[in-house]
């Protein structure tokens, strides 16, 4: 392992640096404290990751993830840098150090195995890198897809493939791989979140598992590690009967760290690297740290001591080159470290930077409203050529108005005068229509004594009508008595006919047989005698 190139000599005072600022600022995943400058170190830099940027300046908050490094500015921007620097996929590249368009000012940032997630200025969160779809296989699980309506978050940590934040009302939310309770590593469960956990004050996020202080001050684990079944199961999820309370806590791949309020380290879980075995004399720790397969604390004295992989011993980290130490992250299976540190001129040199990167900024801003004002006054230039020959043609559309007003007064009285012309027909129209007014009175008056005289001729006619109906009656009944006597002429007349025929029957001298008129002929003679036409 290599470790940062320093001489040997007294740590300094580590200043500010509190367990209670450390527990509520570092232990979630990035170091966020009084701003410092990065100094990186580790095993493996295939990938750049132990590579400070050039000009990066001081940070308020750092983050070593699996292959990458990431830093939060002082001024509220991210750096990141190592594998993944282009859209390109291949392990262990998945686009985790492309900071996405937009963006804008974070506060905390967490690195995982090979993703990169940060809450910003606003609250809100995002997150890019392996885990932007949820294939369920490796390295893809979700981890990168922020759960709509999450809300504001205070803090946030990455574990290798998932993400875990308290949220603004102090409650836990985790999303990635281990989203149900069948565990198939890496699905341990670890997105599961406890039933009775309640509110949080500190997370942080290890291989599989993750490991919280609740709001008593209590401490709560979960995921990998809640058996010791196997390699995978540690029982890093087992909190051991002496951690009660911790101010600080860090998870590893496969074991467990606590800072206790009386300053000391407890460790449990998996131990093949020796993780969990503090170091005896370790002395009042500040900050405590854990990457896959170390531990680390930054003790009271200004130094860090390291224990696990890669060390036959316990060993003893000095910065004297870089002056004191702000605080300590680490990485995933790669086995790289980064810290905050204050350079050696100490705060007033660093306050001084401040200074002048903000008189540089207030410079740069200042330059470029003098620009602005330059390119403003020459726009404005040229508006005014522009108004002044709007004004010119204005003019000349000035007098062309006005000769179009004189054509149209002139077109006006002559109309004024057709109008004139127009009254005089209306009036005299008007005479007509009061005199056919008059005539159509006096038309009314002829009509409406026409009209009585009808009404007269009516009730006279009905009257002549009564008289002819009267009339018509008497008709009928002489009718009724011509056709009586009609019947009795024609019954007379055949009476005559017969005394006629008699008459001829005696003037032909019909006798009997005795040549004599008998007495019955005679005798209806005689009777009918006076019936016969005289």
């Amino acid at each position: 392992m290599t470790l940062p190139s320093t001489a040997i000599s007294s740590f300094g005072s580590v200043g500010a640096i509190t367990a209670a600022a450390v527990a509520s600022a570092l232990a979630c995943g990035s170091l966020a404290h009084a701003d410092g400058f990065v100094t990186i170190w580790g095993s493996v830099n295939a990938n750049g990751q132990l590579n400070v940027p050039a000009g990066l300046g001081t940070c308020s908050a750092v983050a070593a993830g699996g292959f990458h490094t990431a830093a939060i500015k002082s001024d509220g921007t991210l750096a990141v840098w190592g594998a993944g620097t282009t859209s390109t996929v291949s392990n262990p590249n998945y686009a985790q150090c492309v900071i996405p368009a937009g963006l804008g000012t974070c506060v905390q940032v967490a690195a995982g195995q090979f993703h990169t997630a940060v809450i910003k200025a606003d609250g809100t969160v995002a997150a890019w890198g392996a885990g932007s779809t949820n294939t369920g296989l490796t390295p893809n699980y979700g981890q990168s897809i922020v759960p709509a309506n999450l809300g504001r978050c205070k803090a946030i940590a990455a574990g290798v493939y998932h993400t875990i934040v308290i949220k603004a009302d102090d409650t836990v939310a985790a999303w990635g791989a281990g989203t149900s309770t069948t565990t198939s590593s890496p699905n341990m469960a670890q997105c599961v979140i406890p039933s009775t956990l309640g509110t949080c004050s500190a997370i942080s996020a290890g291989g599989y598992h993750n490991l919280v202080i609740k709001s008593n001050g209590s401490v709560a684990a979960w995921g990998a590690g809640v058996t010791t079944s196997g390699t995978t199961n540690s029982g890093q999820s087992i909190i051991p009967s002496t951690v009660t309370t911790a101010v600080e806590v860090a998870a590893g791949l496969l074991h467990s760290v606590a800072l206790k309020p009386d300053g000391t380290v407890a460790c449990w879980g998996g131990n093949i690297n020796g993780q969990i075995s503090v170091p005896t004399g370790l002395g009042t720790v500040v900050h405590v740290a854990a990457s896959s397969y170390n531990s680390l604390a930054l003790r009271s004295d200004g130094t860090v001591a390291m224990w696990g992989k890669g060390t036959a011993a316990p060993t003893v980290i000095r910065f004297d080159s870089v002056g004191s130490i702000r605080a300590v992250s680490t990485g995933g299976a790669a086995g790289h470290f980064a810290a905050l540190t204050v350079n050696e001129l100490g705060d007033e040199l660093e306050s001084a930077n401040a200074t002048i990167a903000a008189q540089s900024k207030t410079i740069a801003s200042l330059q470029a409203t003098i620009v602005a004002q330059d390119a403003t006054i020459a726009g404005q230039t040229g508006m005014i050529d522009s108004l002044n020959g709007q004004i010119g043609g204005l003019t000349s559309s000035l007098a062309e108005a006005k000769s179009a007003i004189a054509a149209l007064t002139t077109e006006r009285d002559g109309l004024a005068a057709q109008v004139d012309n127009l009254q005089q027909q209306l009036d005299g129209q008007a005479a007509t229509l009061a005199s056919l007014k008059k005539a159509n009175a006096a038309l009314q008056q002829a009509n409406d004594a026409l009209t009585a005289q009808l009404a007269e001729a009516t009730q006279s006619n009905e009257g002549l009508l009564a008289q002819i109906d009267a009339l018509n009656a008497q008709l009928d009944a002489l009718e009724t008595q011509i056709d009586a006597l009609t019947e009795d002429n024609t019954a007379k007349g055949v009476q005559i006919d017969a005394l006629n025929a008699r008459i001829v029957a005696l003037a032909l001298g019909d006798l009997n047989e005795d040549g004599k008129v008998s007495g019955l002929d005679l005798a209806y003679l005689l009777v009918h005698w006076g019936d016969l036409p005289q």
